[in-house]
C-alpha cells in the first residue's frame, strides 16, 4: 500500500508545476512516483478532496450524544446485558448495532464485566441488629478485641485449587503443562473447624460428619480450652455464629457450666468475622500447591494453618473497629469485608 499524501504536499506539487518545474524533477525532489505527480497535476480538485488520512476505516455507528445516552442507561441499570444495550439503541436511536459494538463502547468508557460478590441476605431486622451490635461494641478498645477467640467452620474443595487462567496457542490446548486434571463426582472436599485470636492460632479440627449439636459439643470440649492455653488466654471471650448447631440448649449449657463468655453475635454477619478473611488467605496459599487427594489436602491445610504469620492475625483482630464503623455508616448493610 502506497503512503498517503498530505494536502500540503499536494499544494506544493501544484505550485512547483505552475512555476514551470518539470514533473520528473518534482518526482525526484519530493521522492514520490512520477505517476502520482501527473495524477495530482492533471486532476488537482479530486486529489485535494481525497485525503485518505481523514477517511480511514469504517464510519462510526454511534455519535457522541448517543454514546453518552447509553452510558447514562448503564449507570441506571448496571446489570443490563449486551443484548439489552443493543435493544436500547434500536428503540431510542433507530440504529442497529451488534454486541461487539456494545462491548467496544463499554471498553471505551472504562467499564469491565464483574461477577457480583455473594453476600448473605439481610432483612431490615438483621440490619437493625447489626447496627445495634456495632454501636454497642464500637467503643471497645483494641485490648478487648485481643481477648476474643474467633471461630468458624469452613469447607475446602479438592480440585478448584488447580483452576488457573493461562496464555496458550490454540495448537497447545492439551499439552501437559496447561491442562487441568478433573475427576467425576467433584473429587472430594474437607470440612474444618478452627479458631484464632490476636495472640495466635488455636486447634484446627477435621470434621468427617454432619455438624450437629453433639458433633459441635465434642469439638468444643476437646479443643476450646486447649486452644485458649495455646494462645496464653486465661480470660477470653468466645465468638461463634448463629448456626443451629451452635445455639442449641446443649451447647448453651456447656458455656454456662464452664463459665465461658460469649460475644453476642448478630445473624448473617460473616463480614464482621475476621476468620472469614483467614479462610480466604488459607485458600490462596493452598491454590499454589499440587493437591490430588483428600489426605494430601488435609496435610497441606494443617501445614499452612500452623505457619500463618502472627502479624496477619494481629491485623485481623485490630480490624474490628473499622468493620463496626463501616456497618454503622452503611446502616447495617454488608461492608467491603
Amino acid at each position: 500500500m502506497g503512503k498517503h499524501l498530505s494536502n500540503k504536499l499536494k499544494v506544493d506539487i501544484e505550485k512547483l508545476n505552475k512555476s514551470g518545474i518539470k514533473a520528473k524533477d518534482i518526482s525526484i525532489s519530493k521522492r514520490i512516483p512520477l505517476r502520482t505527480v501527473y495524477r495530482i497535476i492533471n486532476n488537482p480538485i479530486k486529489y485535494k478532496n481525497n485525503n485518505k488520512l481523514n477517511n480511514r476505516g469504517r464510519p462510526r455507528k454511534l455519535e457522541a450524544r448517543e454514546k453518552n445516552s447509553i452510558i447514562r442507561e448503564i449507570k441506571k441499570n448496571t446489570q443490563i446485558s449486551l443484548k439489552g444495550i443493543v435493544r436500547f439503541t434500536e428503540t431510542n436511536f433507530n440504529k442497529s448495532i451488534c454486541r461487539e459494538t456494545a462491548r467496544n463502547l463499554l471498553k471505551e468508557f472504562g467499564y469491565k464485566s464483574y461477577i457480583a460478590r455473594k453476600v448473605p441476605f439481610l432483612s431490615r431486622e438483621n440490619m437493625k441488629k447489626r447496627v445495634d451490635f456495632s454501636k454497642e461494641f464500637f467503643s471497645k478498645s483494641i485490648e478487648y478485641w485481643k481477648s476474643v477467640i474467633w471461630s468458624d467452620e469452613c469447607t475446602f474443595k479438592l480440585y478448584p485449587f488447580q483452576q488457573k487462567r493461562y496464555w496458550k496457542k490454540s495448537s497447545k490446548e492439551y499439552s501437559i503443562p496447561i491442562t487441568n486434571p478433573t475427576k467425576k463426582y467433584g473429587g472430594g472436599s474437607v470440612m474444618v473447624w478452627a479458631c484464632f485470636s490476636y495472640s495466635g492460632v488455636g486447634n484446627l479440627v477435621f470434621i468427617d460428619q454432619k455438624v450437629n449439636s453433639l458433633t459441635y459439643q465434642q469439638i468444643l470440649v476437646e479443643n476450646l480450652k486447649e486452644s485458649a492455653k495455646m494462645m496464653l488466654l486465661q480470660d477470653f471471650i468466645f465468638q461463634q455464629d448463629n448456626a443451629p448447631a451452635h445455639s442449641s440448649k446443649l451447647i448453651k449449657k456447656i458455656f454456662e457450666e464452664n463459665k465461658i463468655k460469649l460475644l453476642p453475635w448478630p445473624a448473617q454477619s460473616p463480614d464482621l468475622n475476621p476468620i472469614e478473611n483467614l479462610w480466604a488467605i488459607l485458600g490462596s496459599k493452598l491454590s499454589g500447591k499440587k493437591i490430588y487427594s483428600t489426605e494430601n489436602l488435609k496435610s497441606e491445610i494443617m501445614n499452612v494453618w500452623s505457619n500463618i504469620d502472627i502479624n496477619i492475625l494481629k491485623n485481623l483482630a485490630k480490624s474490628m473497629p473499622n468493620r463496626l464503623r463501616m456497618v454503622i455508616s452503611n446502616n447495617g448493610k454488608n461492608d467491603k469485608y
